[in-house]
């Protein structure tokens, strides 16, 4: 599912900072927002723009530090929304009054502002597209628990299957009927000579292994090398991790028990997995906790943890806060 990066929502709540006299803390769903004291009130509906929002200039130009000019990305001068901690206080997010008075809370206005999701873009320089991703595939991308105060609690008592987040680029490799390819998380690319995703995609026979289910599958994960996202996993060479399984066939991912299985029937490398079995009882702030703690490789922080419902209905990622304000 696509991210909803500018959403009208609610403020549910405004902290005072400590030793601050002009700032505060507004609070929306499960994400902190630090802005000017009096800007807000409690039940106010705002636009909120989400962490990794590429922000036009023309409609913040305050992001940009004084006496500096505005940054570019995909042709599009403005700025990246980042985790910061002001006075102390985390901050994940914008906050930006509404645009029209007849709006409604969850009303997506990332199209109307123009504001899109930041991606790094530096290792796709060599990247040739073959073709769009293909429309017959997901592509992945999990929500995040922040966006989720309101209903986590539904969930409360399920099985869930909890998996180690890592920091490098989605790669879906796909057979579907006569047709094959290796994708990164927007294109379908061509076979290069220079293509970290190809290559990773036949060290590991990812195409021939799917081949010989006799099904069409995509199967779906983390890419990580020294020249993708900075190496932040520390890893030697090309390394891929299978997170998902996409029946093509039935339009349903594989249960989270059936595809490591699977993985392990085709000796495809799969996702560090924390716990099979785990029962959800835990809120935000809890979750964001749990987050925090060691990654795959030694000195290295893991970026998060993903949470897959073991009957598939139900999936959400916590990202770790001090990743985030270190790296993200």
């Amino acid at each position: 599912m696509e991210r909803k990066l500018a959403t009208i929502r609610q403020i549910s709540e405004v902290r005072r900072i400590p030793d601050a006299d002009k700032i505060c803390a507004y609070v929306v769903d499960g994400w902190t927002v630090v802005d000017s004291i009096g800007k807000y009130s409690v039940n106010d509906l705002v636009v909120f723009c989400e962490i990794d929002s590429w922000i036009p200039h023309t409609l913040a130009p305050f992001l940009t530090k004084p006496g500096h000019y505005p940054r570019e990305y995909l042709g599009i001068e403005g700025e990246r929304l980042r985790t910061v901690k002001l006075k102390g206080q985390l901050s994940q997010g914008l906050l930006l009054p509404l645009v029209e008075d007849n709006s409604e809370e969850g009303q997506d206005f990332s199209e109307i502002l123009g504001i899109t999701k930041w991606e790094d873009t530096r290792y796709m320089a060599n990247m040739d597209a073959r073709g769009n991703f293909p429309d017959f595939i997901p592509k992945t991308d999990q929500e995040r628990v922040q966006n989720l105060d309101r209903t986590l609690e539904k969930y409360f008592g399920q099985s869930f299957e909890v998996t180690v987040k890592r920091d490098g680029s989605s790669l879906t490799a796909f057979v579907n009927g006569e047709e094959s390819g290796v994708c990164s998380r927007n294109v379908n690319l061509k076979e290069t000579e220079d293509s970290a995703f190809w290559a990773a995609a036949n060290s590991l026979s990812l195409i021939p292994k799917i081949l010989s289910t006799g099904r069409n599958l995509a199967l779906q994960g983390e890419l990580m090398s020294q020249k993708i996202q900075g190496n932040y996993e520390k890893v030697q060479g090309i390394e891929w991790n299978c997170f998902d399984i996409y029946d093509i066939d039935t339009q349903e991912y594989l249960l989270p028990k059936e595809r490591r299985e699977l993985c392990k029937q085709l000796n495809i490398p799969h996702i560090k997995v924390v716990e099979e079995d785990f029962v959800l009882c835990h809120n935000v702030d809890q979750l964001l906790e749990m987050a925090e703690g060691p990654g795959v490789n030694p000195g290295v922080k893991r970026e998060g943890l993903v949470y897959k419902q073991n009957n598939g209905q139900f999936s959400f990622k916590a990202i770790s806060n001090s990743y985030l304000l270190k790296h993200g």
